[in-house]
């Protein structure tokens, strides 16, 4: 059955990421509109779109959305999250970007309930070249997982949801960002015993990411005794992802989202400088989880990567107890008091 999309946002986002996405998947997914704070036209992948205004959208238009799939400016969320719901959104499925609300904006969360469900688009972690990663992780072949590190290749919330999706359930325990030479570093702990390192600032066109496990490890640095992770390039073009000779290719409609590497990009060229086309395909594959009736990344996990990257920001550690856990009731109630008076309600 068919469903109908309502795209709330007209940036780049919307018009890099989401529409292009969207245009993958017609026959399942329709289009009902692009609306935004103004009307104006776009062009995104070839094609233009009208973008109406969203004041003008009533509720016997939102009646016929099935999904809403919303990228706006972070402080535009909490009263464009209201203006949905007044309109009566209860029949539709929210697929909201990240971090889903600001800090300070956490005292709305009590918006989604308005929507029959809400899920997050984190394409951090659905990205094509995670699938030999995780086959190799599966199979044993570093041994237990003990190690991450985001060299240049992570940012904030999405690091630590890029992070989760190589080292399997777990949530973060403590966290530290210091000083490293001329960026930052950040050391986090989870709850498996896997530490997570990341090297600031990030640079897709020179980052590197490196498993290591009890028995060797896995990397996209080239050379070394790591085995090697990168993508398979075939006149050019990315035909899918290998760690040593576990090779996952693309199917031909993730081929053409991929696109081209990074202008830039440090030879030999690693997985990240393909990091824009990845997530895109990464936002495709969460569209179809929510199609198919399922959730994408969890809201709950998205607010604890909001709430870990803002302790290590501001204080420069994070230490998980009752109080700074977002799933604890106390750490509910401090959250809801904080957000409040730092203007989130």
């Amino acid at each position: 059955m068919t469903r109908r999309v309502l795209v709330v946002g007209s940036g780049k986002r919307v018009r890099e990421g989401v529409l292009p996405a969207l245009r993958r998947l017609e026959g399942d997914l329709e289009l009902e509109a692009v609306v935004a704070r103004t009307a104006k036209a776009v062009e995104a992948d070839g094609r233009s779109y009208d973008v109406e205004p969203l004041d003008a959208l009533d509720a016997a238009r939102m009646a016929r959305v099935d999904l809403v799939v919303m990228a706006v400016a972070k402080d535009a969320v909490p009263r464009v999250l209201a203006r949905l719901g007044a309109l009566g959104a209860g029949g539709a499925d929210l697929l909201i970007d990240t971090p889903v609300l600001r800090f300070k904006h956490l005292g709305h969360l009590g918006r989604l309930a308005a929507f029959r469900s809400a899920s997050v688009a984190e394409d951090c972690t659905t990205l094509p070249c995670l699938d030999p990663l995780r086959q190799a992780l599966d199979e044993g072949a570093i041994g237990p997982l003990r190690r991450v590190v985001l060299d240049r290749a992570g940012y904030a919330y999405h690091g630590l949801a890029m992070a989760k999706a190589i080292v399997g359930p777990a949530r973060v325990v403590r966290g530290r960002r210091r000083r490293a030479g001329e960026g930052w570093r950040r050391d986090v702990r989870f709850s498996n015993g896997v530490e997570l390192v990341v090297h600031e600032p990030r640079d897709y066109r020179v980052g590197r990411i490196r498993a290591e496990g009890e028995r060797g490890a896995i990397s996209d640095e080239g050379g070394g005794d790591a085995l090697p992770w990168s993508a398979v390039v075939e006149a050019g073009a990315c035909t899918g992802f290998r760690v040593g000779d576990r090779v996952v290719p693309l199917a031909p409609r993730d081929r053409e989202l991929i696109g081209a590497p990074l202008e830039g990009a440090r030879e030999p060229l690693g997985v990240t400088p393909w990091m824009q086309g990845m997530k895109r395909v990464g936002l495709v594959r969460l569209l179809e989880r929510v199609r198919d009736g399922g959730s994408a990344y969890p809201v709950a996990e998205a607010v604890d990567d909001t709430v870990v990257d803002y302790h290590l920001e501001r204080l420069g550690r994070y230490v998980s107890n009752p109080l700074t856990h977002p799933r604890s009731a106390p750490g509910r109630a401090l959250l809801g008091l904080l957000t409040k008076v730092a203007g989130g309600s």
